[in-house]
């Protein structure tokens, strides 16, 4: 969309077509579309920057010119700057939206769908995997099934390079 977006309002710079109207009705497309892909080639570089390598819709077009007209151009420019390169889609528009900064990757629990299961969503599964019976320990203390761990509590629990654990040691 941004590249055919860019080429469009070339052509228009350059007086190929005297308007978008015109310029649509020629390439046989709609002006609405014509004019949805000028408006995102014109929003601020620092946004578009965060979309690089992603596919940015119509409606991910329309919410950030919504951002931009509600927030102000200097606002919305501000919090992408505080974006890391290769933030997912998602993340990007919370931070846009609320101002606040992306939240780390961190466990998350989940229940499933027929509340039978958790799931355990972890960054990075190789630190947790050898710690699996670990874990397991620690939610049947916590939920008072009757079980002890069979490590101290008192010790932080971590699942960094500091501290590795191998079953049966």
């Amino acid at each position: 969309m941004l590249k055919l977006g860019r080429f469009y309002c070339s052509m228009l710079n350059r007086g190929i077509w005297e308007s978008q109207k015109s310029m649509a009705a020629e390439l046989g497309i709609s002006t609405a579309h014509l004019n949805k892909m000028i408006a995102a080639v014109r929003l601020p570089q620092e946004i578009l920057a965060l979309f690089d390598g992603q596919r940015l819709s119509f409606r991910n077009v329309s919410s950030l010119n919504f951002l931009v007209e509600q927030f102000g151009e200097a606002e919305v420019r501000n919090r992408a700057n505080t974006i890391p390169k290769g933030t997912g889609l998602d993340a990007i528009f919370a931070v846009l939206t609320t101002g606040k900064p992306a939240p780390r990757p961190g466990v998350r629990v989940s229940i499933s769908a027929d509340a039978r299961y958790l799931r355990v969503d972890v960054p990075n599964m190789a630190t947790v995997a050898p710690r699996v019976k670990e874990l397991e320990e620690l939610l049947d203390a916590m939920l008072g099934n009757g079980f002890r761990p069979s490590r101290s509590l008192d010790r932080p629990f971590r699942f960094d390079s500091q501290e590795t654990h191998h079953e049966g040691t």
